[in-house]
């Protein structure tokens, strides 16, 4: 197809927005549990604004400038998902599939986005 970015979601505003919140989930979740991050790295967030930015064009009209914005947001969203209690069996859900090995990434995508 001539113009990709219509197949491509990813590469929009929210998309990266998306990115991001997935990105700071396990940084969300290792801090509501332990007062120091051992095993996730809030610099994934970071290095991957990183990457997306030497790739984009002018046409793909995304808009990085203000990433630390961008940065905030993501981490405020995730940590407000986790804190949200009706959130509660949809993280109780992840966490016994994460736990067993027995779920996909298709499948918590699609317990987190309610498919």
């Amino acid at each position: 197809p001539s113009n990709t970015a219509d197949y491509d979601k990813l590469l929009t505003n929210e998309g990266v927005l998306k990115m991001l919140a997935w990105l700071f989930a396990p940084v969300s979740f290792e801090i509501g549990q332990h007062p120091q991050l051992l095993y996730s790295d809030p610099r994934e967030a970071t290095s991957y604004l990183d990457r997306i930015s030497r790739k984009i064009t002018p046409s793909d009209n995304l808009d990085l400038s203000d990433r630390e914005s961008l940065l905030r947001w993501a981490f405020a969203e995730t940590d407000s998902f986790l804190r949200n209690t009706e959130n509660a069996q949809k993280i109780d859900i992840l966490s016994q599939g994460l736990a067993s090995g027995a779920s996909t990434v298709g499948d918590l995508v699609g317990i987190i986005e309610d498919w």
